[in-house]
């Protein structure tokens, strides 16, 4: 990700597709360019809003979105949220039915930068009538006046920007249900009464406040009921929150990289280059100085732990919160787990303070309703790397299968969908990694087939995996899965394989892979081996259809399963975590 921005804008919007392209617009307007825009969409949010995000998304680097499938109902929590992502010393707020003008952003920047420092700065915007279009009242932003902020709001949410700290000094929105229609105004009058406020007279913008919106038509003012709670609130939950620098240890438990490295190296990184206010570290559980690094930690994420971890509980009664992450049903016959193990996973599934998991089908199969979905992803810098790679030219149609180091998929399955391969493909080669006691043979033994055996090495990182199948000049990916538990849990990694490498997949409708694949759009399903083969050899026939199927699958990944996107959500889930709260998917 760029260097950190000047100022962090903050929306949440709720599903008003045409008002939120009209907001972003405006933003995208702006004659100061240096900032990000962290879009929360609360949910459940239509496929409308989701595309109109996305599409802005993809086209300017600086927004970043973040999706929720359930209503918080609560405007200040999601914007409380979005404030957990934001990178700046400013931040600035817009609503979705708001609009900036161009100078808006560079008018309050420069107020902020004037001495003496403030602690909030605001101008004046046109108060519009969503009805008929017309001025309610020209250029409000009235003179600042401490014991009148007290009484009525002065500022627009839109014509503001404060500073970081003062923010945390006064523990952000006060996401009370008696507030909801009125958290803003509380915000500005708590930084007011501590801090330095400063008036500039540039008109910033226009707003329109259209109902209803996520909350509904807030037309009901309990007043009475607001005075009393402002009267006796203490220090708000989030007070000196942003000003922390909370510690999360990833903690595998003896994982070679090749095995971690998509649920734990890639995120890793991703929040390092991020730069949210947490740190963040990896360990290995048989690693020297465990219980130091335990100690400093404010949350540790499990990855896939089989054993009790010593030492753990006195952490958790010590504070210590811990999120136990999967990517796999380790409960399943096929993993072969001890009885003793099988114990362990079970106990971090129940005393867990949040789990994750890597699909949807899997947190359905789990006794834990709150189970959130962290899907796999890629760097989206590493799309543009693996572009530019060399592709050697090839006469022969050539098929990948990518088995990998512990391959699950039944020998028979795969011989079966290779003689049909070689029928209707004669002189196709076919290319696998992964081990396979005694497979080879079979695959040799079939006429018209060439085969390729490439050894499945341990994975240093995504890079030099993606350059080893770029030189094989794949024209196709298969993944031949079978019906299973093991199958029905597993993360849809081939598609997003396929998609960074740009080359067709053509998958078996298994698990996370029916939801995922978008049949003819960004892959082909087909269920067994006949229908596999028929798939590919259409390809083959086909280059405008492999072309869509690739061009489709790496638009999933840069709108789906890129590791910026899932980091940001993941620090949100982080913060639920510390927090005590449940995750909210």
């Amino acid at each position: 990700m760029p260097a950190r921005p000047a100022v962090s804008i903050v929306l949440a919007t709720y599903d008003r597709p045409a008002l939120l392209r009209r907001a972003l617009a405006s933003i995208r307007a702006q004659t100061f360019p240096d900032w990000e825009l962290i879009v929360i969409a609360d949910g459940p949010p239509r496929a409308e809003t989701l595309e109109a995000v996305a599409a802005a998304a993809a086209e300017d680097h600086r927004i970043r979105p973040v999706r929720f499938a359930r209503n918080a109902g609560s405007p200040a929590r999601r914007c409380n949220q979005a404030m957990a992502l934001a990178r700046a010393d400013w931040v600035a707020f817009q609503d979705d039915d708001d609009l900036w003008y161009p100078g808006a952003l560079q008018a309050l920047l420069a107020g902020a930068r004037a001495d003496p420092a403030p602690d909030l700065v605001y101008g004046a915007a046109h108060l519009m009538d969503a009805r008929t279009g017309a001025h309610v009242h020209e250029r409000f932003g009235l003179p600042f006046d401490r014991d009148a902020l007290e009484r009525r709001n002065l500022f627009c949410n839109n014509a503001v920007l404060v500073a970081r700290d003062a923010l945390d000094a006064v523990g952000g929105y006060d996401e009370s249900e008696v507030l909801r229609a009125f958290f803003d105004w509380d915000l500005w009058r708590r930084i007011a009464a501590r801090g330095r406020v400063r008036r500039i007279l540039d008109l910033l913008g226009e707003v329109w406040a259209f109902q209803p919106d996520s909350v509904g038509a807030n037309a009901v003012i309990d007043e009475a009921g607001m005075r009393a709670h402002v009267a006796a609130r203490g220090p708000l939950p989030l007070q000196g929150y942003w000003s922390r620098r909370p510690s999360v240890l990833f903690l595998t438990d003896r994982h070679p990289a090749a095995l971690s490295l998509w649920r734990v190296d890639l995120l890793v990184d991703a929040l390092r280059r991020a730069g949210s206010r947490w740190t963040v570290d990896r360990a290995d559980a048989t690693a020297p100085g465990l219980a130091a690094r335990l100690a400093a930690a404010d949350v540790v994420v499990l990855y896939r732990f089989q054993r009790k971890l010593p030492g753990l509980q006195d952490r958790r009664r010590a504070g210590l919160r811990v999120l136990y992450d999967l990517d796999d049903d380790l409960l399943a016959p096929e993993v072969g787990l001890s009885a003793a193990e099988r114990e362990a996973v079970r106990a971090h599934l129940a005393e867990a303070d949040a789990v994750s998991v890597s699909t949807p089908r899997l947190a359905a199969a789990l006794d834990r309703p709150e189970a959130f979905v962290r899907p796999n992803g890629v760097p989206l810098a590493l799309l543009d790397e693996v572009d530019r790679l060399p592709r050697p030219e090839r006469r022969r149609f050539t098929v990948g299968w990518l088995a990998g180091p512990d391959p699950r998929d039944p020998e028979e399955l795969v011989l079966a969908f290779a003689r049909s391969l070689a029928r209707r493909l004669p002189g196709a080669a076919f290319v696998w990694f992964g081990k396979s006691d005694g497979f080879e043979v079979g695959l040799r033994a079939i006429a018209g087939l060439s085969v390729l055996r490439r050894p499945y090495f341990p994975i240093a990182g995504l890079g030099e995996w993606y350059a080893a199948l770029r030189r094989e000049a794949l024209d196709a990916i298969v993944a031949p899965l079978v019906e299973g538990s093991i199958d029905e849990a597993r993360s849809p990694l081939k598609l997003i394989d396929s998609g960074a490498l740009r080359v067709p997949l053509v998958v078996s409708p298994v698990g996370a892979y029916r939801e995922a694949v978008r049949d003819g759009e960004n892959a082909l399903l087909a269920d067994g081996p006949e229908s596999l083969a028929a798939a590919v050899a259409r390809l083959a026939g086909d280059a405008a259809l492999a072309d869509r199927l690739a061009a489709g699958a790496r638009q999933d990944v840069r709108e789906r399963f890129r590791i910026e996107r899932i980091a940001d959500r993941f620090v949100l889930d982080l913060d639920e975590a510390l927090a005590g709260r449940p995750v909210v998917p």
